[in-house]
């Protein structure tokens, strides 16, 4: 990561999306101290959220309020919450928001929780800080808000009611994330993990327009760097590069070849957009949106892959179809080899 910092790395910060352990370690007094110890090597200010797994130290503690507390105490995180705001550049402000429950969770363990005041702190630092300003907001969580186009795993993340911030809690407060965002019109990059998938998928990035002219957030998944945590081989952090004219997304390779063999550069731009909100309303009004650089082809997890489903049109013989507008039915018997009633 340092090696591949693009440009002078000025005002430079690290943050922690959570998930600090591999299973039978985390959540544990031990593995915060490591993990400190790691974060501190990069020799920047760090910032850190908790994750899911972070609050499972089950053999040593028994309540989520003693696991989170430790977890605070580790790294010397103040707010009741763990959360942070961080400005670090003008007009330029960093928010991490965190999970607080585990044992505690009514429907999953994993969902990643926020609670109610922890939301109205994170809509008080919008209103705080308007897009109409020229700020612009960077926010991590641990599970990306429903409504932001990545991928996830139906058979984990949806099946257990885990792959959204608050996905158990009712259509209303798991949506609240999605809409604030788009009201404010300055989250101009939100970061989460949680899925431990690589960026190599389309939908690894969505860029979703918000309610002002221009306005716009771009939703980064971001991968891991343990060999045990990844589940589709590849290990990848990212760097967000701005400045007063354009912010950059960036893809830290932590492996230098994929499974097909191909050869991988250490650095890789996915999406860059000007900075200035005025800059993006010009564009958007020259019918011009921002786009995430397409990924190269040998790189890219595509339909060949176990994580994709592919669908086709009826053909004659398939089974059950309308052939035409009319909506005449053709009857195969569905005990033919190959047939499909669609």
């Amino acid at each position: 990561i340092l090696k591949t910092l693009p440009g002078s790395p000025g005002n430079t910060r690290l943050v922690s999306l959570g998930d600090l352990g591999a299973y039978g370690s985390a959540g544990t007094t031990n593995n915060f101290e490591f993990s400190k110890k790691f974060l501190e090597g990069f020799g920047m200010p760090f910032n850190i959220i908790t994750g899911n797994h972070d609050l499972e130290g089950m053999t040593e503690f028994t309540t989520d309020k003693e696991n989170f507390a430790a977890w605070k105490k580790a790294f010397d995180v103040s707010s009741p919450h763990g959360t942070f705001s961080q400005q670090i550049a003008e007009k330029t402000l960093l928010v991490g928001l965190s999970t607080e429950k585990f044992r505690d969770n009514k429907f999953s363990s994993h969902e990643v929780f926020i609670s109610d005041p922890q939301l109205e702190w994170f809509a008080s630092v919008l209103k705080a800080h308007p897009a109409e300003e020229g700020w612009n907001i960077v926010t991590f969580s641990h599970a990306p808000p429903m409504g932001s186009q990545l991928r996830h795993l139906n058979s984990v993340h949806i099946k257990n009611t885990c792959a959204w911030l608050n996905h158990a809690q009712g259509t209303t407060r798991r949506r609240t994330f999605y809409r604030l965002a788009r009201e404010h019109g300055g989250v101009s990059v939100w970061c989460s993990g949680h899925f431990h998938l690589s960026h190599d998928y389309e939908d690894s990035m969505g860029i979703v327009r918000g309610h002002h002219p221009g306005s716009m957030t771009a939703y980064a998944t971001t991968g891991v760097i343990g060999h045990k945590s990844c589940r589709d081989g590849r290990r990848q952090s990212r760097i967000i590069h701005g400045d007063a004219e354009t912010i950059r997304i960036f893809t830290v390779n932590h492996h230098e070849t994929v499974s097909n063999g191909v050869h991988v550069e250490p650095l890789r731009l996915d999406l860059s957009f000007p900075s200035s909100l005025a800059a993006r309303a010009r564009l958007s009004a020259l019918g011009e949106f921002p786009k995430r650089v397409p990924l190269p082809e040998g790189e890219k997890i595509s339909e060949g892959d176990e994580w994709w489903f592919s669908a086709r049109t009826p053909q004659q013989g398939d089974g059950c179809y309308l052939p035409t507008s009319e909506g005449s039915l053709d009857i195969v018997d569905q005990s033919t080899p190959g047939a499909v009633c669609w």
